[in-house]
């Protein structure tokens, strides 16, 4: 797969692949999958390409509510190539790092975020089993600024048979998106301190 794809909110696709911001389920990011903060449950709100899920759940205490997410899809197909979820740690100045891949995915040979065609972040299959693997990170202030500075990126991964499966990261709306988990998820944390220190 090669970059060029177009975003669609629907299901119309008039290239090779489709963006679209994942506003059905939480796929499973355990940092996301509950929170102690009144929030909507499935409470969502789209940037560009990019989709803030926030799920509420009182009975769950010390996850972060909000993640934002970005799904590629191939041309009419039902699950997506590349699964991106971000969540701002809260009380630490990190972002968690979840992303799900095809089950077909080489586990030993890892993952690459390219940025503007010239830098390199590279992570590791933590995962995989029949339907999907999965990579599991942390992302430190510098990776995050360079990320929303960039022009252009793709995640690069090899499949079983030894081909290279090259998807890209749409990066529209993903300034505002940083913005807005990170404010959720900061006012999240702040409450819960706040709530401990009584």
């Amino acid at each position: 797969m090669e970059s060029g794809g177009s975003f669609r909110r629907e299901r119309c696709v008039t290239q090779s692949l489709r963006f679209a911001p994942l506003a059905i389920l939480a796929l499973g990011m355990a940092i996301l999958s509950a929170s102690a903060s009144p929030l909507q449950a499935h409470d969502e709100r789209i940037f560009g390409d990019w989709v803030l899920m926030c799920v509420s759940d009182q009975e769950a205490q010390g996850i972060v509510p909000c993640e934002i997410v970005q799904a590629v899809f191939e041309r009419g197909g039902e699950v997506p190539v590349l699964r991106l979820a971000l969540a701002y740690a809260g009380d630490r100045d990190v972002f968690g790092m979840h992303m799900s891949l095809p089950a077909d995915t080489q586990q030993s040979a890892g993952i690459v975020m390219r940025l503007n065609a010239e830098k390199d972040f590279e992570y590791v299959v933590s995962s995989c089993d029949a339907s999907k693997c999965v990579g599991i990170d942390i992302l430190y202030p510098d990776q995050i600024l360079a990320l929303t500075a960039a022009d252009s990126a793709f995640v690069a991964t090899v499949r079983a048979d030894g081909s290279l499966r090259r998807v890209p990261i749409s990066l529209r709306g993903l300034d505002a998106a940083i913005e807005a988990v990170t404010e959720r998820n900061l006012a999240w944390a702040t409450m819960r301190a706040d709530y401990a220190a009584d």
